[in-house]
């Protein structure tokens, strides 16, 4: 049962369903009302991935990180690496500087106002008790487009190998930040963390908008051998999606997974249950208990078949259909987006 709690974490995400307080499962659904209902709720995941992938906030995004922040640069083994772009240099290094070397330590470092210069194809900069950059996005022959950090704060962390080496680092511990496209808020990150002494996060909490998608996620790691996660996807003012899991851990590293509870919603569509790793189950299926359900209405159970341990829903009336064959779509959709974030990386590779 090699990977039983991966699976079944990646399978929780990758099936979405719709939770409320009844638990009235006695009539259920045939089959074919199932697949259907399934197989709709698998269209409007992908309706929602591509509105998002071309919504203006995350064009603006890659226009942003594309043309101004990050250069790929290809190294001698063939990988892609991002490094900061000449451009963005300028706010750390270059006639911008704050600081002596390439190193932020403080919102301090980066505060101004950097608006584009057509004519010198560069950033002009002047004072502000922020970070702002105005740039123009794709054929705009203006600065239609603004990137402002409002709140910054870094924390140190510090790794210290087995040889002997020991490498300290910045991370963020709470950012406020937005971009606006055409005087309109496409974008905005609220992130806070509570960072631990052994570098993961205690607490976090992140409340990222994407219009019109607004995305919340809670995440605590305080308890000893547990970690709880609370995830909720909103387009406009409707609730679409909902994650609540709590995981348990072998040990106080938390390096095993042992047992994984809770529940995923999406529209009407849910998946609730658990999973537990014993080395004492051979089958599987025994170490898994979750139920799909339609408008509260049973529609079968998540089960392995094979010795591959393909995932399936199995129907009430005993007939099953592979998972990934049903989301087939929605998984598409999410790698040709993050096929379109790559590829913009990728298209600024120097030679």
């Amino acid at each position: 049962m090699k990977h039983l709690l991966s699976t079944i974490f990646i399978l929780l995400f990758s099936i979405v369903f719709y939770s409320c307080n009844k638990e009235d499962t006695s009539a259920g659904l045939t089959s074919e009302e199932a697949s259907v209902a399934i197989s709709s709720n698998v269209n409007k995941i992908s309706a929602d991935i591509i509105e998002m992938a071309e919504s203006d906030g995350i064009n603006g995004m890659i226009d942003l990180i594309e043309s101004y922040i990050f250069t790929a640069r290809e190294d001698d083994a063939g990988d892609v690496k991002l490094q900061i772009s000449e451009i963005f240099q300028d706010f750390v290094t270059g006639p911008f500087a704050e600081v002596a070397d390439d190193e932020i330590e403080s919102f301090d470092d980066i505060k101004g106002l950097y608006t584009w210069n057509f004519e010198t194809e560069m950033f002009d900069k002047s004072a502000s008790a922020f970070f702002i950059v105005q740039f123009p996005t794709d054929d705009s022959s203006t600065n239609n487009a603004e990137f402002k950090i409002a709140k910054l704060e870094l924390e140190e962390i510090t790794d210290e190998y087995d040889d002997g080496y020991v490498d300290e680092y910045l991370v963020p511990s709470l950012i406020e930040a937005q971009l606006k496209i055409d005087e309109k808020v496409a974008i905005s990150l609220n992130l806070s963390v509570d960072w631990s002494s052994d570098r993961y996060p205690n607490l976090a909490n992140i409340a990222l908008v994407v219009e019109p998608f607004t995305l919340t996620v809670g995440f605590d790691d305080l308890q000893t051998k547990s970690s709880s996660l609370l995830v909720m996807l909103k387009m406009n003012d409707e609730d679409i999606l909902g994650i609540d899991v709590d995981m348990e851990f072998e040990t106080e590293l938390k390096e095993y997974l042992t047992v994984l509870e809770g529940y995923i919603l999406y529209n009407n569509l849910r998946v609730k249950g658990r999973a537990s790793d014993s080395e004492y189950n051979e089958d599987i299926n025994e170490s898994v208990d979750i139920e799909i359900l339609i408008d509260e209405e049973k529609a079968g159970d998540l089960v392995f078949i094979g010795d591959d341990e393909v995932p399936y829903i199995r129907y009430l009336d005993g007939t099953t259909e592979e998972v990934e064959i049903l989301f087939e779509e929605a998984i598409e959709e999410i790698e040709e987006a993050i096929e379109r974030i790559e590829n913009a990386s990728e298209a600024t590779v120097e030679d």
